[in-house]
């Protein structure tokens, strides 16, 4: 039962909660007023260095030429580099299983982009629709089989402008959909991987995806819910935080909980909620109020966005009946299975980036510049 907080108590909260969230006026400055934040605790495990040496800035390459490899990467230097050329935030613990992956072009020695796959969320809408069914942590048969066979891609990061002049977020994305990724996955977590699920990066203020046009490798599903609100980071959650937890009486959230900030979160919004429900009984005027700060949850979930989803089957015919334990074998995709190779792939990337960069030559419109958070975060597209 959702504890019931003195109506000034919630009412304060709440007024916390918006001093953030009315800040924002869209999900753009939203994610580039939270990632400066980041920022500015960003330190280098180099010092007197420029990371930015290792990241791809030969443009005179035409994409025929590359040479391009992955590698697994340490969790430290993967997350400080990637830090530098994601405009989203990053977890650092992960629960479940992970792989980092880095992709690098080995004439120049340099890092094209980074890619981490994870344990899928147990809960997904277009999985659920194709499955004819949401996850049942109940089955323990049908779980199993789908955590030894699926995995989702959380990061699917090109450097830029590689990623504008080269099509790179194409590259990373059809890279997670290849053999050679398999193998790397089973290996190391004994899996037989043959589902991969990602989401395209900003949802609905874009009406199309750098996912689309990519069959075989990846195939649209469907819209993500999004009914939530979006992360308070820094300072404002400090405050909030510690005001809730003073008013609540002890702990929100026991230590150790997966995604613990966010179920903090929620767990403020529940006892706002709940408290000022609990009060509007008594007066016209507490109903009133009741009604706007209703209002104002929902205006704040507007802040995020229905991503579209995407699935990968690695070439096989049969996956859904293989996770739905309908069959205990995949079959193979006559004349697709094939495509799904490492080079098969990059050949793929290949002719397509390259009719990207002709036409960028063309037009004068290739980029040249590094674009980094640490040196010049106010010349980057949060949406490309």
């Amino acid at each position: 039962m959702t504890k019931i907080l003195p109506y000034e108590q919630a009412v304060h909260l709440f007024s916390l909660m918006s001093e953030y969230y009315d800040g924002f006026e869209n999900i753009e400055k939203y994610l580039w007023e939270s990632k400066a934040e980041k920022m500015q605790d960003y330190k280098s495990s180099l010092p007197g260095t420029s990371m930015g040496d290792m990241f791809f800035q030969d443009w005179s390459i035409h994409p025929k030429d590359f040479k391009i490899s992955i590698h697994v990467s340490r969790p430290e230097m993967f997350d400080q580099s990637l830090e530098l050329v994601t405009s989203h935030a990053i977890q650092h613990s992960i629960p479940g299983r992970s792989m980092r992956v880095q992709v690098m072009e080995e004439t120049t020695g340099t890092s094209l982009g980074f890619i981490r796959l994870g344990s899928p969320v147990i809960n997904l809408k277009p999985r659920n629709n194709w499955l004819e069914q949401p996850l049942s942590t109940k089955n323990v048969k049908m779980m199993r089989r789908f955590n030894d066979s699926s995995m989702m891609g959380f990061i699917i990061v090109p450097t830029q402008p590689f990623g504008f002049n080269y099509l790179g977020g194409k590259l990373l994305a059809a890279i997670c959909c290849s053999h050679e990724i398999k193998t790397m996955v089973d290996n190391k977590y004994n899996m037989n991987l043959c589902h991969f699920e990602t989401t395209s990066l900003y949802g609905t203020t874009k009406s199309i995806s750098q996912y689309d046009g990519m069959k075989p490798f990846l195939r649209y599903k469907g819209n993500t819910e999004s009914d939530f609100l979006p992360m308070i980071n820094g300072v404002y959650w400090n405050r909030l935080l510690d005001q809730a937890e003073t008013y609540y009486g002890e702990e929100l959230v026991p230590q150790g909980v997966t995604s613990r900030k966010m179920k903090q979160q929620q767990k403020i919004v529940s006892l706002i909620v709940a408290s000022v429900k609990k009060h509007a009984g008594s007066s016209d005027a507490f109903k009133v109020h009741s009604m706007h700060i209703a209002g104002a949850f929902d205006r704040w979930k507007g802040l995020t966005e229905k991503k579209r989803v995407y699935f990968s089957d690695y070439g096989y015919s049969n996956v859904k009946e293989y996770l739905t334990m309908q069959t205990d074998k995949l079959e193979e995709k006559k004349e697709v299975f094939a495509r799904h190779s490492m080079k098969n792939v990059i050949e793929w990337w290949k002719n397509k980036a390259g009719t990207r960069y002709e036409k960028l030559i063309k037009s004068e419109s290739l980029r040249t510049k590094l674009e980094l958070w640490n040196e010049n975060p106010e010349e980057i597209d949060i949406i490309r």
